[in-house]
């Protein structure tokens, strides 16, 4: 079995789209929740200004990214609307196809370099 797999979203948030985004936020995780099993860790985080927010996202495997991609894929233009992301950060890793399609999209990766011993 392949270790999980993490990204990191960083983005601006439009003006005068905080409460929105707060709104699809929430509606986004729910539904991503009730339909993606290889979704171990989605958490939205804010600055104390309210106005950059980073999404850690956490999934069993390239497999479970590629789902999420098109899975929530009907969201992407009123996330558009209310943020804009900046850069995407991915830790461990993807399948070749998947890091061509992340890269693709500006992403970062990151593999494994050292860990604490368990």
């Amino acid at each position: 079995m392949s270790a999980p797999i993490t990204l990191i979203v960083e983005s601006a948030v439009a003006e005068g789209k905080l409460n929105e985004l707060r709104s699809l936020t929430a509606e986004v995780a729910a539904h991503c929740a009730e339909t993606e099993d290889g979704l171990l860790t989605y958490d939205w985080f804010i600055s104390d200004d309210s106005t950059r927010i980073r999404v850690f996202e956490q999934y069993a495997d390239s497999d479970a990214i590629r789902f999420h991609a098109g899975n929530y894929a009907t969201f992407l233009p009123a996330l558009a609307e209310c943020r804009t992301v900046e850069r995407m950060t991915i830790l461990g890793e993807p399948d070749d196809e998947l890091r061509q399609m992340l890269e693709a999209r500006g992403a970062g990766i990151f593999g494994p370099f050292a860990s604490l011993p368990r």
